[in-house]
């Protein structure tokens, strides 16, 4: 949100600069016009998704109505969630390629959820490239013999040995006080396996990086 109304400030200053400009054009004005609706769409779908999060982690911390399953496709859904992360991973020195085998691959859930995995775990792979001065975020969406696999890894500072086998415990975190409050994977790991029926592991190299790897169901299995 923050990025789109930031982007939506300069258009507004280069709007109200056209319209002061005798020599600009109307197509020059409907351009920017265009660009300003795109900031706007983009906002809103933003604040959508924060709300729809807000309503997850009520209903993960307090009980409460789950979110509708059904059959989608991933693939666009992943793509939406890359896009409005785009303001943290420019933040963050990061860039994001995503990596489909096909632009349709099916999973059975609520796609909200499925954004809302991607985000923390983008999030949690740009905090630990921020150290390193940023770096490529890789995202993986392949079908396996029993289901679909999806992959996020990044070049980071990587996870302490000590650490790997605490990092999905609620309130854990090796971020400085008031940066993290432990509670990112574990929301990650309770969608997985109770919204997705699936499961979650982690591969971690100190001062290489992590890859974590999601896998769900066919979803004619669920």
């Amino acid at each position: 949100v923050r990025g789109a109304l930031a982007e939506l400030g300069k258009l507004l200053a280069e709007y109200e600069s056209a319209i002061a400009d005798p020599e600009a054009s109307l197509e020059e004005k409907e351009e920017i016009a265009q660009d300003m609706k795109r900031s706007i769409q983009l906002a809103s779908n933003a604040a959508e998704r924060v709300a729809s999060f807000v309503r997850s982690i009520k209903t993960q911390t307090r009980g409460g109505i789950p979110q509708e399953r059904q059959r989608f496709n991933a693939v666009p859904v992943i793509r939406e969630t890359l896009l409005l992360v785009g303001y943290q991973l420019r933040k963050g020195g990061c860039t994001t390629v995503f990596e489909p085998v096909a632009s349709y691959i099916e999973l059975y859930g609520s796609p909200g959820q499925l954004a809302q995995i991607i985000t923390n775990l983008v999030t949690n792979s740009i905090d630990a490239s921020i150290p390193k001065g940023g770096g490529p975020i890789t995202l993986r969406l392949t079908p396996s013999n029993n289901g679909i696999d999806l992959q996020v890894s990044d070049v980071g500072c990587g996870i302490p040995p000590e650490n790997i086998s605490r990092i999905f415990d609620p309130l854990f975190s090796t971020k400085p006080f008031g940066q993290g409050i432990g509670l990112g994977l574990t929301i990650v790991r309770n969608i997985v396996t109770g919204e997705f029926g699936g499961t979650i592991d982690v591969t971690s190299q100190p001062g290489q990086g992590t890859t974590f790897t999601v896998h769900f169901p066919n979803p004619q299995e669920a």
